[in-house]
């Protein structure tokens, strides 16, 4: 069976229409990311905040050198800890984010690719 031009043009407009909803879609996926990213970055910088202030109460509360050297310790950990949790949670929604945009990728090149065949039946 052959295409028809018409059968070419209908399925090249169906095409452009997919490409244009996958743009959309690209769009929506980087701004959902995007405040995903930004509430995780605002909690890490929150929590060191925070963490910042009692250290620096604690370390004023100091009695002797050994006390502060391990008040100081103690927030490095934490501080490091904070830091490690946001770093795990900003790669999932990484990973997240590639598989959408993969998913979206395959879905796109096999709307392409039946176009190509569509092309090739009429020539």
């Amino acid at each position: 069976m052959t295409n028809t031009a018409k059968d070419i043009f209908e399925a090249w407009a169906e095409w452009n229409q997919q490409s244009f909803e996958a743009v959309k879609k690209i769009a929506e996926l980087n701004l959902a990311l995007s405040e995903k990213l930004i509430k995780e970055q605002v909690e890490l910088t929150n929590s060191l905040v925070e963490l910042t202030a009692k250290n620096a109460e604690s370390f004023g509360k100091a009695k002797d050198v050994q006390e502060a050297i391990a008040t100081q310790t103690a927030a490095t950990q934490e501080c490091s800890k904070q830091i490690l949790k946001s770093y795990r949670s900003c790669s999932d929604l990484l990973a997240s984010a590639r598989k959408a945009y993969s998913d979206l990728c395959d879905t796109n090149l096999k709307a392409a690719s039946n176009l190509n065949t569509a092309g090739k039946k009429t020539a």
